[in-house]
């Protein structure tokens, strides 16, 4: 089974978010959102929608009544009071507490009337708040939600289009997956290539295409490749201005030098015959000396 799939429709062990990259031309939400939902709530799992561009009464419409979905509404500015009771949760997308308390809100509500269970969080898109937030503000919201103990699944879509290189790079990077969804030219599906890493250090790269049909999800797997993560030490001597290390001209050069006041036995019977009674300055190496070529500070406490 494609790995795509799997994340769409429930999620996968080792991979707690996925972040969804379309265009505002090509936009993800429209056809893959009621699969997602549909896909999540059949599996036992609560779905909590967080609106930052869509306005309900258009998710509602395709989505059909389900005691399991919950919305936070950061479009409407003023919700009626007939949605007071329901599952429609106000939210504030101006402010990062009113999104994350909506959510917190939206759990409560939603254990009431459904079955205790795990909750997976759609949002829907990160474009709409990146508007008013800064990547840092926006990854700390990510963080927050998804390393709820109440939350299994966080999945976010964010239109590539609207950004620059830098800034999509810097917000994918807050992901545990990311997935790259084009049009394909006269043709209903759409191309995809994956990246996720697990949290076992392997990296599956995964690309193909993508179709909904009657409200389910089926990938093409075109390629294919997984791999472990390496973890490179940082070489510290990297960034230097100027060589740490010796070469061979330079280790014999340094062999030769000799330190003031360490004279061999032979230099120091010759000093002492040639300036008898004067003052001499010598020095004899102690027993806890260092001289090996490993590492000469080894001796110091530090």
């Amino acid at each position: 089974m494609p790995i795509l799939h799997d994340l769409l429709a429930g999620g996968v062990t080792g991979v707690s978010t996925q972040c969804i990259l379309d265009s505002r031309k090509h936009r993800a939400d429209r056809h893959l959102l009621k699969p997602i939902i549909t896909s999540h709530t059949s599996l036992g799992r609560n779905v909590i929608v967080v609106l930052l561009e869509t306005f309900p009464s258009d998710l509602l419409a395709v989505i059909p009544n389900n005691n399991r979905l919950a919305i936070v509404d950061c479009v409407t500015i003023d919700t009626p009071k007939s949605q007071s009771n329901s599952k429609i949760v106000s939210g504030d997308i101006t402010n990062p507490t009113c999104v994350i308390d909506g959510v917190c809100k939206a759990l409560r509500r939603i254990s009431t009337s459904a079955e205790s269970c795990k909750t997976s969080i759609v949002i829907d898109s990160m474009s709409a708040y990146l508007t008013f937030h800064n990547i840092a503000a926006v990854c700390d919201t990510i963080q927050i939600l998804s390393e709820r103990i109440d939350v299994e699944y966080l999945i976010s879509i964010l239109h590539e289009d609207m950004h620059e290189p830098e800034t999509v790079d810097r917000l994918t990077n807050a992901f545990s997956a990311r997935t790259r969804i084009s049009s394909i030219p006269n043709r209903s599906a759409s191309k995809y290539a994956l990246y996720c890493r697990f949290e076992s250090g392997k990296i599956t790269q995964e690309s193909g295409s993508l179709s909904v049909t009657d409200g389910r999800i089926s990938c093409d797997v075109a390629s294919a490749k997984s791999q472990l993560e390496e973890e490179t030490e940082k070489d510290p001597t990297k960034d230097l201005t100027f060589n740490l290390n010796l070469n061979d001209q330079a280790r014999v050069a340094r062999a030769q030098l000799k330190l003031p006041y360490t004279h061999s036995e032979v230099s120091k019977e010759q000093q002492l015959e040639g300036k008898k009674g004067g003052n001499i300055i010598s020095y004899e190496p102690d027993e806890e000396d260092d001289f090996d070529e490993e590492d000469p500070d080894d001796d110091l406490d530090f």
